[in-house]
């Protein structure tokens, strides 16, 4: 399976001419597959992240303490405080997830 690098979509294989080609039925970006035999073919692409697509994981309470806070009760301990961010957990046109962190017990859970 691979996906187009213009607007992200599944590319399909379609013989063409005589040769197959993947397909974008989106936008109609086209490439050539690399075989790797004569029933099947593999295109590779390797994906390099930046620093800023990853998501930053808080363990030290330092740290915590930088976050903003909100009202929530903690379904653990009951405490009425929490931190919070948000990640883009789905896809661009959906609502980020919110996660929360006690301020108390840590406990971390998630709204939607």
């Amino acid at each position: 399976m691979d996906f187009c690098p213009k607007c992200g979509m599944l590319m399909y294989p379609e013989k063409e001419k005589g040769e197959i080609r993947l397909i974008c039925r989106s936008c109609g970006h086209q490439e050539r597959p690399i075989f790797s035999n004569k029933e099947r073919f593999v295109v590779k692409r390797e994906i390099e992240h930046s620093p800023k697509d990853k998501t930053l994981i808080l363990e030290d309470d330092q740290q915590l303490k930088t976050m903003p806070t909100m009202k929530a009760i903690c379904p653990k301990c009951g405490n009425t405080t929490a931190y919070y961010w948000q990640v883009q957990t789905r896809r661009a046109d959906e609502a980020s997830t919110t996660f929360l962190r006690c301020t108390i017990c840590r406990h971390t859970w998630r709204i939607y």
